[in-house]
């Protein structure tokens, strides 16, 4: 095979990057290996997401969708619970300091 011209269908905004972009020649039964860089957009929310990667020539074509899951990182969590704390504890002091009256 000649001229292997990989691709891939991404989300949105979504990069990749292959290593190496295409591969000149590949004899039959021969195996090459390329990397594929993923890099997912910053606004990405977090989730899974279906990555398809293609390989081509013109006599055929190969291709793998894989799952890629996005994370939040855990600063955002402890923040959240930071700002509840905060206000579960200001209006405790409200009841406290003013009670029934």
């Amino acid at each position: 095979m000649k001229d292997v011209k990989t691709s891939a269908a991404t989300p949105s905004n979504w990069e990749v990057t292959f290593e190496p972009k295409e591969i000149l020649k590949l004899d039959p039964g021969a195996v090459a290996e390329v990397t594929a860089i993923i890099k997912a957009d910053e606004k990405a929310i977090a989730g899974d997401y279906v990555t398809t990667l293609n390989a081509k020539v013109p006599e055929v074509t190969a291709s793998a969708s894989i799952r890629v899951s996005v994370k939040t990182p855990m600063l955002y969590g402890w923040i959240g619970l930071m700002i509840i704390g905060g206000a579960a504890s200001s209006i405790f002091y409200l009841f406290r300091k003013y009670g029934r009256r």
